[in-house]
């Protein structure tokens, strides 16, 4: 598998974490807890960009009168002030993100793969070097943090770049109004309204969706933890035996009813068994252990079977999974209409303010309502501005 292609892959996925780790290929609900601090530290820098535009603005803005509208060019003379100040802040995310992963992602591949080990030893009798000493092992981990570290400076890169465009984008709508007969602070505070939605991504993608900061954040902190996982558990399955078996769950996708509890050859050489890389498209999108996937391999001993799994209701897992995913969109709702607050505010008059505190109610309102109908604790410092 191509550790590059893996990672891609899985930035197309919207994975939530979880503290709870379990004994075989960790699966997206079972990551909680590894991502949130680092996705909340971008999701905070992208309203303290934002802020510096607005006051930027609303500083120059306040220097002039209602007849003024030539001041809106001025404000291009900025763009560059907004450039460098994203630049510096993404700064210290981007580095507390890489450290975090860095202390963590070797011990997690280890514990990842403990049980596994127990199980292994006993049935095989089979002794085998100390994962801690495996260089092969040091070199899944090491090379996934070096991919990861590529993600997140490109994420800080790309922020810095897209806040300049920000910036000329509100000027540019903003000007436009004004050679329709809008005066330029009204002009002004509805460019900055409209912008306020879409905030500061960190990947716009070719086809042109914008990943928030804390999305994309997320996703990279749990595909490389995923990533390194599953390739570090497969290199161990590999060093006692060859062979896996896919595990079975209610409601799997079509394509995947296929391999369900078959067992596959991880070399490839022998015709009792086929080769799981190739024949489940595992490493690929649609593949076991694709986008939205809920398989896992189990290690398989032929004469002994495969390993004893806990049961657990995978579905249920996934409900949970799918409900985390509707909540941290309604956070990110909540904030979107707080910039809009922050922008009315500074730049507009009181019907503007009146209607974005309103915004801001009625977003409260239905995320109070979905956490209080499913029983889930609100997080305020997601909602923050």
């Amino acid at each position: 598998m191509q550790k590059q292609q893996m990672l891609k892959v899985q930035l197309k996925m919207l994975s939530v974490v979880t503290v709870k780790m379990v004994r075989v290929m960790l699966k997206p609900w079972d990551l909680l807890g590894y991502s949130d601090e680092d996705a909340n530290n971008y999701a905070n820098v992208e309203d303290l960009i934002w802020s510096f535009i607005i006051n930027l603005i609303g500083n120059e803005a306040s220097k002039h009168d209602d007849t003024d509208n030539e001041w809106i060019n001025e404000l291009l003379n900025h763009a560059d002030d907004v450039r460098q100040y994203a630049a510096k802040i993404t700064v210290s995310p981007t580095q507390h993100a890489s450290k975090q992963l860095h202390a963590r992602l070797s011990t997690i591949s280890q514990d990842n793969v403990k049980q596994t080990e127990k199980w292994f030893k006993k049935v095989t009798g089979k002794q085998v070097d100390s994962i801690k000493d495996s260089q092969q092992f040091k070199q899944v981990v090491d090379d996934q943090l070096t991919e990861t570290d590529n993600y997140l400076n490109l994420a800080r890169r790309n922020m810095s770049a897209n806040a300049y465009q920000m910036f000329r984008g509100i000027v540019g709508d903003a000007k436009r109004s004004i050679d329709s007969g809008t005066t330029a602070i009204k002009a002004i505070a509805k460019a900055s309204e409209q912008w306020a939605e879409q905030g500061v991504p960190a990947l716009v993608d070719k086809a042109g969706r914008k990943w928030s900061p804390d999305v994309y954040v997320r996703t990279v902190v749990n595909s490389s933890i995923n990533s390194a996982t599953n390739d570090t558990e497969l290199l161990r399955y590999r060093q006692y035996g060859s062979l896996v078996k896919v595990s079975s769950h209610i409601g799997c996708r079509p394509s995947h009813l296929q391999y369900q509890d078959h067992v596959y050859s991880l070399n490839g050489n022998t015709d009792k068994y086929p080769d799981f890389e190739s024949t489940t498209g595992y490493g690929t999108i649609t593949g076991i252990g694709g986008i939205n996937c809920r398989h896992y391999t189990i290690p398989y001993i032929e004469g002994y079977g495969s390993m004893p799994v806990p049961q657990q209701s995978d579905d249920d897992n996934a409900a949970r999974y799918q409900l985390e995913q509707t909540q941290r969109r309604l956070e990110r709702e909540v904030r979107k209409a707080k910039r809009k607050l922050i922008a009315a505010k500074k730049l507009g008059d009181q019907s503007d303010i009146t209607a974005a505190q309103e915004l801001v109610s009625r977003r409260q309102s239905v995320t109070r309502q979905f956490f209080n109908r499913h029983g889930l604790v609100r997080q305020y410092n997601r909602e923050k501005q």
